[in-house]
């Protein structure tokens, strides 16, 4: 699953900046589908500062980070 922002239940939807509180810039709604469906991963972008993954429930999310500043994620699936 590809989205362009994250599920709340995440912590790659935590967006800091520097000297300012943490912006939690994710999607309950998401969150909601995320817990009740078994889903391969779910990668998603809109938070910069939020790069990394978990697992959660059993599925992976991925925030990559933006190109801009050199990251990116490459996601091999397996049988």
């Amino acid at each position: 699953m590809l989205t362009h922002i994250g599920p709340s239940i995440s912590h790659t939807t935590i967006e800091i900046e520097e000297g300012t509180h943490p912006i939690l810039s994710g999607s309950p709604i998401l969150s909601e589908f995320i817990s009740n469906n078994k889903i391969v991963f779910h990668s998603h972008g809109h938070t910069h500062s939020g790069v990394g993954s978990q697992y959660y429930k059993g599925n992976r999310i991925i925030n990559p980070g933006p190109l801009l500043y050199g990251n990116y994620a490459i996601v091999i699936i397996e049988k």
